[in-house]
């Protein structure tokens, strides 16, 4: 008689059963736990309430918050004004948008205001970014936008003289991105409003 005639296959079988079962249900498990603490883990980009206004020809600046516990890498920040026509542009040499070869303002890259004016930030947890949005010459009654590397030379002039919408948008590499839609209206005390 050979000794696999004297092997009990039901108790072999019932045991590795219940082994790949709870194999299975501790890799299970592992990864749903891996999940979650990546996700609670994770940057969570705001886009705060406050802005800043800076100097003579008000500057405004939008202050971005990672509420999260890890840095949000390579933040970025854009822009896109919808009620935008072909004669709101300003004419200026310096411009990258003319009148003669108008296009829709929409999802322009903007810079953020630290040193060299980069496109791309990384935020570190429970920090602010500022990121630089645009400008409100009140002498020339003109709203100045940058490019993605600041001011010099910038995207576009717009004439200040009606309300314009839009919405502002911050993503990163590590997280979902965060929009805000705006209200522009020079001719009010309340430069900025937030629609959303």
């Amino acid at each position: 008689m050979s000794w696999w005639t004297e092997i009990d296959f039901k108790k072999v079988f019932n045991i590795l059963d219940n082994k790949v079962f709870y194999l299975f249900l501790g890799t299970a498990l592992s990864v749903l736990g891996q999940a979650i603490y990546s996700w609670l883990r994770k940057p969570k980009l705001k886009i705060s309430e406050d802005i800043a206004i800076t100097g003579d020809n008000h500057g405004i600046r939008a202050k971005i918050i990672n509420n999260g516990y890890t840095a949000a890498i390579n933040c970025t920040g854009m822009i896109s004004v919808e009620n935008v026509e072909k004669d709101d542009i300003a004419e200026n040499k310096d411009a990258y948008v003319k009148r003669n070869v108008f296009r829709p303002l929409k999802d322009l890259g903007l810079c953020w205001a630290h040193i060299g004016n980069p496109f791309t930030f990384t935020i570190n947890a429970k920090s602010p970014g500022i990121l630089d949005w645009f400008i409100f010459d009140k002498q020339e009654n003109l709203l100045i936008f940058p490019t993605e590397k600041g001011f010099e030379p910038p995207r576009v002039f717009l004439k200040a003289y009606k309300k314009y919408r839009g919405e502002i948008v911050v993503s990163a590499e590590n997280c979902s991105p965060r929009n805000r839609r705006f209200e522009i209206d020079c001719s009010s005390d309340e430069l900025l409003k937030w629609l959303s």
